[in-house]
């Protein structure tokens, strides 16, 4: 007798909310052409699921869209962090 197999797919969608109590920072992203409310690298490791330095990484490669002003931290554009 032959044996039966099942398989079975799920389909998932995450949506993640980020807020704090301070207001967050708005800058212009210029592959976006727009003004959007950056992630600090951190945050942006935190919505990916991945350490701090796959962020660089992905900056470094050009996939994230990101600003940096002078010596202040880099703030990476969330629209860039969905593909």
């Amino acid at each position: 007798m032959g044996r039966k197999r099942t398989e079975i797919t799920i389909e998932t969608e995450r949506i993640i909310y980020i807020s704090s109590r301070c207001e967050r920072s708005v800058f212009w992203c210029e592959k976006c052409a727009k003004r959007v409310p950056m992630l600090s690298a951190e945050e942006a490791a935190v919505v990916l699921r991945v350490h701090v330095s796959e962020i660089f990484r992905r900056i470094e490669n050009g996939e994230l869209h990101y600003v940096q002003i002078n010596e202040s931290p880099v703030r990476i554009c969330p629209n860039s962090l969905v593909k």
